[in-house]
């Protein structure tokens, strides 16, 4: 039987093209493919808007926790920014490092992190030194500046209590719930859940 030239009416799916059918039943299978594609896209079409409106309101929430960070930095006796404090508290959880292995851990350049790191030093808040002659320095917290972290991270953990105070129950276990999803979410795509000192030693 000669075949039948036709062709696929929606331009956007890749059966759009001349297909040559030979009966009814091929006829199907190409329209099932089509259609299968075709309703895939156009459920991430819809879904594009709420993708991005979730990624609105995940911007929103990272603004009020930096926001909580920086107020309990400047209430802090030692003036840093953001930027540092995690450098800082990298220190105080993983112990002496490099600075190559924290910048592999904080996912920055290795000599931004040793300028943040040296700034530490010069405040007081962290010491460098060479474990054995001819070795790479290494950095780590000092008393003041683990008395720092803690009294940062502790103002911070008050606050956002008070913040979920405002949530009813339901709402706040929702909200639990979601935000530990969303840390497992930002893991595999290479972003710390906050366990520095885990990150710092998968890393190698």
């Amino acid at each position: 039987m000669a075949g039948i030239v036709a062709s696929i009416t929606d331009a956007r799916c890749p059966c759009f093209a001349l297909a040559e059918w030979s009966g009814r039943t091929r006829r199907a299978r190409v329209h099932a493919v089509c259609n299968s594609w075709c309703m895939q896209n156009r459920i991430e079409a819809d879904a594009a808007p709420d993708m991005a409106g979730a990624a609105e309101v995940l911007d929103l929430v990272s603004r009020v926790l930096t926001g909580v960070t920086l107020r309990g930095l400047a209430l802090s006796s030692a003036a840093m920014s953001v930027a540092q404090f995690r450098l800082l508290a990298l220190f105080a959880e993983a112990g002496p490092v490099t600075a190559g292995q924290a910048a592999r851990a904080l996912r920055l350049t290795e000599s931004a992190t040793a300028t943040r790191a040296a700034r530490l030093v010069v405040a007081g808040l962290a010491r460098s030194y060479r474990p054995r002659t001819g070795s790479l320095p290494v950095f780590e917290v000092t008393e003041r500046g683990r008395d720092t972290v803690q009294r940062v991270a502790h103002w911070r953990r008050r606050e956002l209590t008070q913040i979920l105070n405002h949530l009813l129950p339901a709402q706040r276990a929702d909200t639990v719930r979601a935000m530990r999803e969303f840390v497992d979410a930002a893991a595999r795509c290479g972003y710390g859940g906050g366990e520095l000192g885990r990150e710092l030693h998968a890393s190698g």
